[in-house]
């Protein structure tokens, strides 16, 4: 058997599975992982056709149906993934301790986290492996905070009351983001960074929407044997893709690594700091992919654990 054989046998063995038969439906059963049935399950809606040599792929239901199967999966979760959900935030709110910080925010344009990951829609969504929600990993967060700050705010976007070039080092650990990374490390200039940025989760359970790409490329473009036409008379051809819906609020978590070499009180400071430059991220700039056409933006920014710390946030988000 050839490997294209085996390709055809598993594409007609997943097309019988009785979980996949749902997606045909109105809505799929409630209940079980739906970042699973979206990531694994596909192998039945994707059609292989071979002509003249060239073989191709396609979906064999429109893409905006496959979504809206993920958004009634999702929205028909069970008591126990909402509640493995609830005791989550318990366990990661003990997590960070007494110098750590909490805060929650709010979604207020359509999210999509993960939409680089490889899917048969051509546009995936990042779940959790466990709780089965659609979640920011951790490294995305620091990734964007870093970004924020080399990027906005030591370019004179914010008001900047004093030079931070020793805060960003103790936070990440490096003194620069890219450029002469690879001398920095021939230097032993980096070390581990003094804030650890836990994943963020969705405190209410999420709404998948759906929002569409419309690209504006005619077939001039893709066919030496099309005419140049007028762009008023292409005919659009709008693809669809999932994301997470605006008002879903997001927990974010972060706390002082215990390895880093830096005093008590500096870590707690860091902390501060970086949630303050977290929530402008989140607000100003947003989080994971198209934020340039409004994406991924937060609103209500809330500090819930840890007293101590209250106001800090607000303080340092345009510091």
């Amino acid at each position: 058997m050839t490997a294209d054989d085996a390709k055809r046998a598993l594409v007609e063995v997943l097309s019988t599975d009785p979980v996949l038969s749902k997606v045909q439906g109105a809505a799929p059963a409630s209940g079980g992982h739906a970042g699973l049935w979206w990531e694994r399950y596909g192998g039945a809606f994707v059609t292989e056709r071979r002509s003249k040599g060239v073989k191709t792929r396609n979906l064999s239901v429109p893409r905006s149906n496959w979504i809206k199967a993920l958004a009634d999966r999702v929205g028909n979760a069970d008591a126990m993934m909402k509640a493995r959900l609830t005791r989550h935030h318990q366990q990661r709110a003990a997590l960070i301790g007494p110098k750590g910080v909490q805060f929650t925010a709010t979604l207020r344009t359509p999210l999509v986290i993960g939409m680089g990951l490889p899917h048969p829609t051509e546009n995936g969504l990042m779940f959790h492996p466990t709780l089965g929600v659609p979640y920011i990993p951790g490294s995305s967060l620091k990734g964007a905070v870093q970004a924020f700050v080399y990027e906005w705010l030591l370019r004179g976007a914010y008001d900047v009351a004093k030079a931070l070039d020793e805060d960003i080092k103790r936070i990440f650990g490096q003194p620069h983001r890219l450029e002469a990374h690879e001398k920095a490390h021939e230097e032993k200039a980096t070390k581990r960074g003094s804030v650890v940025f836990l994943d963020a989760l969705p405190v209410s359970w999420p709404s998948i929407g759906t929002e569409i790409l419309n690209p504006h490329i005619g077939n001039y473009l893709t066919s030496a044997n099309e005419p140049l036409t007028d762009g008023i008379h292409v005919t659009l051809k709008p693809i669809a893709f999932a994301s997470v819906a605006p008002g879903c609020t997001f927990a974010f978590l972060l706390r002082p690594s215990p390895m880093a070499p830096v005093s008590a009180a500096e870590a707690e400071a860091d902390v501060a700091l970086a949630a303050g430059w977290l929530a402008a991220t989140l607000t100003d700039l947003g989080i994971g992919a198209k934020t340039k056409s409004g994406f991924g933006r937060f609103a209500d920014i809330r500090e819930i654990a840890h007293a101590s710390n209250a106001g800090t946030t607000s303080k340092d988000t345009t510091s």
